[in-house]
């Protein structure tokens, strides 16, 4: 009896001990997403708010510098990141960094009440941090997931982080 390409066959479901793990990732992945696209547009009124500036352009360097804290510390930090994962368990990595990100998150929030655009730096720092995890989700799916179902659950971890994207304008 000839053998199926694995290719061509219907790709079966992942176990359901890891439903509820792969569905968390992509919750988180698209919690991520929608808190990024959220401070994009709302930063230069806020930026405006807590520091007034005199001239424009001390207000657009400061909200360069303020938008690119975020990518520079997640770039930064991802490798650490991995290899704090390959070392510890995937929740501790994940529970420390989501707990970074709120504590950023919670930061920038309250920058207003500092008075100073460094809050709001240092919030985005912490958050781009803990958004350092980002990259996880793929390897904790590719060391769990069989095979046959792996294509499609990293396609369904792959669709939350720009349906969130899309999503968070719309809580501005």
């Amino acid at each position: 009896m000839p053998s199926q390409d694995p290719l061509l066959s219907a790709a079966t479901p992942p176990p359901a001990r890891y439903d509820f793990a792969i569905n968390l990732l992509m919750l988180i992945s698209f919690m991520d997403a929608t808190e990024y696209s959220v401070v994009m547009p709302s930063l230069w009124n806020y930026l405006n708010e807590v520091e007034p500036s005199d001239t424009r352009h001390g207000l657009a360097n400061e909200y360069g510098i303020v938008i690119a804290s975020f990518s520079l510390a997640s770039l930064l930090l991802k490798p650490l990141v991995g290899i704090w994962c390959d070392q510890r368990s995937f929740k501790e990595v994940y529970a420390v960094t989501l707990l970074a990100a709120a504590a950023g998150n919670a930061l920038y929030a309250f920058a207003g009440l500092g008075g100073s655009w460094l809050f709001m730096l240092a919030g985005r720092l912490l958050s781009g941090a803990g958004a350092a995890n980002s990259s996880l989700s793929f390897a904790y799916v590719s060391r769990t997931v069989e095979p046959s179902s792996r294509t499609g659950t990293m396609a369904k971890l792959s669709l939350a982080f720009p349906l969130g994207m899309v999503v968070g304008p719309a809580f501005n």
